[in-house]
């Protein structure tokens, strides 16, 4: 049985593995997915669509190994 010290560390690794270190990110979600709406909406090349999808998957990795590496206070990793 893990502990939750190792569930952690696992959750990171693999968030750290789904990164696509090709690709930014954002500091929020918000600002994330309304980068992916502004590409989406100012665009028909399905390239840029996708790369706005790889922001917001990036800025969705980060802060979830943000919240991983912080599991005692998530409040703490607002922002990041």
């Amino acid at each position: 049985m893990l502990t939750d010290k190792e569930k952690l560390d696992r959750i990171k690794k693999y968030v750290d593995i789904a990164k696509v270190d090709l690709f930014s990110h954002r500091s929020t979600l918000q600002e994330a997915f309304d980068y992916a709406y502004q590409v989406a909406r100012a665009t028909d090349n399905p390239s840029s669509v996708m790369a706005a999808v790889h922001v917001v998957a990036n800025s969705m990795a980060i802060k979830i190994s943000n919240i991983a590496a912080h599991p005692e206070n998530p409040e703490e990793t607002k922002g990041e």
